[in-house]
């Protein structure tokens, strides 16, 4: 879960004065808990605040009240809602009352896992449904972990696997039509793509237009890249805490690295970067560290310069970097989104770049950004936010764009904005 500071910032304004009902869904951690509860602390009186997590430790607190269990469903209930997906009616077709009998207690009444096995099952005849349950049954894995990797396994498609992937660590909450880009950058062919993963249950689309993922298969997707690759270095994707620190400080990534997501406030203890830390990793697509609390324990050491990024970046977000600009060798040509609030940069980059990809740029609160580059070859930018980047002196380049549809430059002189 990734706090917006700005949606802590609205519960704090608007929970003083009227009863209220918050839900904080899938907390992280005690630390986590305890940011957002400090939130809601003023709420109105007979609010309530409902809290959901996995793991009954974190809830183990004093700030929570009751304790409530999740129950599995009946057999009977879930007979019906997997037969609502295997079959498109409440009850088993003739032929298949056993094998659905035993589909259901595999799943152990978990509603995705039967969901997953129907959608799975759906058309298919009496050998397919054999073969597959022999298989579940068979090999010794999680229960549910393997119920859920069945639909990753049927997918056609190496790049749908791929936008899954993404998704699971990386964009689980993300903006779809923002994403979209991105994966259209990775020519992934997302339109079509997306549509088969919630065709399987594996994503959803929100009202807002977020992408949703239960944690379920989050964490399906998370173990799938991790089978069989005992070291981090030698992974596509990497997220865990311990695991990205220790690849990046000791300088351990290669090509085999696709993306990198650090949750900065996570740091315990200071992260040391290096001016080579990224140098072998030339196939890293998607860089995110952020900063999901408003605290942080450790800090984050940067060299002068990075000597490189790689070129085939479409992703780049960097809360609070602490680099004056991006190296000179980097070239922007795939990048399609660049996110950098408050960081130290006083530019990206110096010259004119070939950016058409690139759609996205937030600079806000950048208090010692002089300069945006030319980006008169940007011929696809949409939204650019300088809010707050006090020492600016020229956006001519960015209000000439004939793309751009969001410019938001809030806290600029009057001069810089004229």
């Amino acid at each position: 879960m990734i706090i917006d500071l700005m949606i802590m910032d609205s519960i704090q304004r608007h929970s003083t004065t009227k009863k209220n009902l918050v839900v904080l869904d899938d907390v992280d951690s005690l630390a986590q808990l305890e940011e957002l509860c400090g939130a809601c602390k003023h709420a109105g009186p007979g609010s309530n605040i409902i809290v959901t997590r996995r793991d009954k430790h974190v809830l183990n607190s004093r700030m929570v009240g009751k304790i409530y269990e999740v129950q599995t469903w009946s057999s009977g209930k879930s007979l019906e809602l997997f037969c609502s997906y295997a079959f498109r009616e409440t009850h088993p077709q003739k032929g298949y009352e056993d094998l659905s009998n035993r589909v259901v207690n595999y799943a152990g009444g978990v509603p995705l896992a039967l969901e997953v096995l129907g959608k799975a099952l759906y058309s298919r005849n009496i050998g397919f449904w054999v073969s597959e349950l022999e298989k579940l049954e068979n090999c010794p894995q999680d229960k549910i972990q393997k119920v859920l990797q069945v639909s990753y396994d049927e997918l056609d498609s190496l790049l749908q696997k791929e936008m899954l992937l993404d998704i699971a660590f990386f964009f689980k909450g993300e903006n779809k039509d923002d994403i979209i880009r991105v994966f259209d950058a990775c020519k992934f062919y997302p339109t079509s793509g997306l549509e088969v993963l919630q065709d399987k249950a594996l994503i959803s689309i929100s009202n807002s237009g977020k992408i949703e993922m239960h944690d379920l298969i989050q964490e399906m997707c998370l173990n799938v890249v991790r089978q069989g690759i005992k070291h981090p270095r030698k992974r596509s994707r990497l997220r865990d805490v311990e695991e990205v620190i220790d690849v990046l400080e000791d300088k351990k990534g290669n090509d085999k690295v696709e993306g990198i997501e650090l949750d900065l406030s996570q740091l315990v203890h200071d992260l040391h970067l290096h001016a080579d830390t990224f140098d072998k990793m030339t196939s890293l697509r998607i860089l995110k560290l952020y900063t999901s609390l408003g605290n942080r324990s450790g800090i984050v050491h940067y060299p002068d310069m990075l000597n490189k990024l790689s070129n085939k970046l479409r992703y780049l977000e960097w809360n609070g970097c602490g680099l004056k600009r991006l190296p000179a060798s980097f070239c922007a040509k795939m990048l399609v989104d660049i996110r950098m609030p408050h960081s130290h940069v006083t530019e990206l980059w110096s010259g004119v770049q070939d950016v058409g990809n690139l759609v996205r740029i937030d600079l806000r609160e950048c208090k010692q950004l002089e300069n945006v580059p030319d980006l008169s070859k940007a011929s696809n930018l949409k939204w650019v936010n300088l809010s707050g980047c006090e020492k600016l002196q020229d956006v001519h380049s960015i209000l000439s764009s004939d793309t751009l549809e969001t410019l938001i430059l809030d806290g600029l002189q009057e001069s810089q904005e004229s």
